[in-house]
């Protein structure tokens, strides 16, 4: 299991449900995977949200200094009335950074479990911002719900996706990953590795919008 969920990574920028439930929920004796909810309090208001992202920073750390975390998996998914997620970007960039900082950022890859990135822009600028891997699960849902033969959130929610959806999801995910190298290509990046990390937001949207 573990050479595929490592392939999967190195091969794309976006993980199918299938791939990433598996890197998910491995069980592996040295790979470790865990996942950190990106949420903060709603009653709290925009006061909630720095002290919020240096929880999941301290949560990143923790992980991979004592539990020797190899896979961190920043989600969205335990949204309520509650709980609003801190923006993806905002947790990958300071995520990133901290890793970096305390010369950590290779001992882990961090996999972004989104539901706000769907377009080619978003996808570039999280991993330019960091991202080893997404997965966004909610624009996944979406074509689930429209191509698949379930309505109800139950089946929509589970890693098999539908014959009915799969030739959607596919040419989602085709599209997406010719519209990063034709990014990558306009900033003069060959490599993925290359564009990870390096932060470079300013660059990426003049060459998405040219």
């Amino acid at each position: 299991l573990s050479p595929v969920c490592l392939g999967s990574l190195r091969r794309a920028a976006i993980l199918i449900p299938e791939k990433f439930y598996r890197l998910k929920h491995m069980v592996h004796q040295r790979l470790k995977v865990k996942t950190i909810q990106c949420v903060f309090l709603r009653k709290e208001g925009y006061s909630g949200l720095e002290p919020a992202l240096h929880r999941v920073v301290g949560e990143v750390i923790k992980a991979v200094t004592e539990e020797s975390v190899s896979f961190v998996i920043l989600s969205h998914t335990e949204l309520s009335e509650s709980a609003v997620p801190i923006p993806s970007l905002l947790c990958i960039g300071a995520v990133h950074h901290a890793l970096v900082s305390r010369s950590l950022r290779s001992k882990c890859s961090i996999i972004a479990e989104a539901g706000d990135v769907s377009t080619v822009h978003e996808f570039c600028l999280s991993i330019g911002f960091g991202a080893d891997a997404i997965y966004p699960y909610s624009t996944f849902r979406l074509v689930q719900h429209f191509f698949g033969p379930g309505r109800d959130q139950q089946n929509i929610s589970q890693e098999h996706i539908p014959n009915s959806a799969l030739s959607t999801l596919n040419s989602y995910i085709k599209a997406v990953h010719k519209g990063i190298l034709k990014v990558m290509s306009k900033m003069g990046i060959s490599t993925l590795p290359s564009y990870k990390g390096a932060g470079r937001s300013s660059e990426t949207a003049k060459a998405h919008r040219g």
